[in-house]
């Protein structure tokens, strides 16, 4: 079954509302809401400083989320999957769906990471 515009919004709305209260750049977060092989997935990627903050100690936060989303799997009999991403890795996702194309970089550049030590 899949959500209607209405259940995607009111999901849309909890998780903006929920992470707005748990970091410290709420505008930063980029949150995506995708169908994935019968479920429907939620994306967040939140501002890098905001990372260990959305996920929580030992990833605490993050898996009382997922229990919450238990709630929405029940009351629309539907599976819907939450992740944490990181900055990068979000930005990799994005780029391959629309075709190498980056909203912030033109994808024509890649910043390798740095590695701690290294100078």
């Amino acid at each position: 079954m899949k959500l209607s515009q209405e259940q995607l919004s009111e999901i849309r709305q909890w998780v903006l509302t929920t992470i707005g209260w748990c970091v410290t750049h709420p505008k930063s977060c980029q949150i995506d809401i995708h169908p994935h092989e019968g479920s429907t997935v939620i994306d967040v990627a939140p501002h890098p400083e905001d990372f260990g903050a959305l996920v929580g100690k030992g990833g605490r936060l993050a898996n009382a989320i997922r229990t919450i989303f238990g709630v929405f799997n029940r009351r629309y009999d539907h599976n819907i999957v939450f992740h944490i991403m990181e900055v990068e890795v979000a930005e990799k996702r994005r780029r391959r769906r629309h075709g190498g194309r980056s909203s912030t970089n033109g994808g024509d550049e890649h910043k390798p990471r740095r590695v701690a030590g290294e100078k």
